[in-house]
């Protein structure tokens, strides 16, 4: 099942299939549950990297989207951090519970991206960040054990 995701935004069509809001601990967005016994293979969003504002103190923010549950997650998004009152902001992608990786480009607040994840059976994956802004599309095969039973765009507070 293909799941259109436009970034932290409802879609209607996307409501036939579930979608809801989502608010746990750090994770804030839209959470897609595959109806019956169904699970998803692919899900994107294509959203502009917002402005992080730095204060005094240490702050981080991801926005991504991705397919699977606490167990093991397949995703794609922007990591942004301020450290000392300077914003940085990494494109990246995980197959948690393993480390994230960041992609070899670089994004800016006010891009536009796009981020997808696609499953090609077994633990085969690909996830794909493109930055429309700058021109360049960067994709990773990935191999990962995940539940695809959810679907869902996040924003992940980490302060």
């Amino acid at each position: 099942m293909f799941l259109p995701f436009t970034a932290f935004a409802k879609l209607a069509v996307a409501a036939s299939v579930g979608l809801a809001p989502y608010n746990y601990s750090s994770w804030h967005g839209e959470l897609s549950a595959a109806p019956g016994s169904g699970s998803f293979s692919s899900v994107g969003t294509t959203f502009r990297v917002p402005t992080i504002y730095c204060g005094p103190s240490k702050t981080s923010v991801d926005f991504w989207a991705g397919i699977g549950e606490w167990d093991g997650i397949a995703q794609n998004g922007v990591y942004e951090v301020c450290i000392g009152g300077r914003a940085g902001y990494v494109p990246w992608y995980e197959m948690f519970p393993a480390n994230s990786h960041p992609y070899k480009y670089r994004v800016y607040a006010g891009n536009l991206v796009n981020v997808h994840v696609q499953y090609h059976g077994g633990t085969s994956w690909t996830l794909t960040f493109a930055n429309n802004s700058r021109g360049w599309v960067q994709t990773v095969v990935a191999s990962g054990s995940v539940n695809r039973y959810t679907a869902e765009t996040i924003t992940e507070t980490n302060v």
